[in-house]
């Protein structure tokens, strides 16, 4: 393994570029069950304290150092993390490669599909079961589940997914 000072700029292909091989799950859930099992049993010197980078195609693995936390950062410096917090609002998540982004709403809630249903008619074909609700507006195609939890697919962008979801969806 080598150790990088930082990472050289858009180096590494991503999920979205590449694709995922799967035994990198196997890798990454070893590594991580490692790292678990060190806090656990209170051997924190023996934590790993970089990023790593796997590369199971090529057998390359890398510890890339990120440099020291950034004094500014409320989770570096203040040890916040907002966005683990329910209360943060909702839960947004760029689903890799999908070209979707995944929504869930922060305070629990049931969907009424028929309801909604009725209420996005005008806005193109909706189907629904039991389990989920299905429309497409545009280029844009929304599933959502009973917990209003939603996947808007046609895009990555946040913005515009939130845009819809506040839209068709409602919060």
């Amino acid at each position: 393994m080598r150790v990088e000072e930082a990472p050289p700029a858009a180096s590494a292909p991503t999920c979205d570029t590449a694709g995922v091989i799967l035994p990198i799950i196997s890798v990454v859930a070893a590594v991580q069950v490692s790292e678990a099992l060190k806090l656990l049993t209170g051997h924190h010197e023996q934590l790993h304290r970089t990023l790593m980078q796997f590369d199971v195609w090529r057998n390359e693995w890398r510890k890339i150092n990120p440099g020291s936390p950034a004094a500014e950062c409320l989770t570096c410096a203040l040890g916040r993390y907002d966005t683990l917090e329910a209360t943060a609002g909702d839960l947004s998540a760029v689903m890799c490669g999908r070209n979707a982004v995944q929504i869930s709403p922060a305070q629990p809630t049931r969907v009424d599909f028929k309801n909604l249903a009725e209420r996005l008619r005008g806005v193109g074909e909706v189907k629904f079961n039991d389990y989920l609700l299905r429309f497409r507006t545009g280029e844009y195609e929304v599933t959502v589940f009973q917990d209003a939890r939603s996947i808007i697919r046609g895009t990555d962008e946040m913005k515009t997914a939130r845009s819809l979801y506040a839209k068709y969806i409602g919060n």
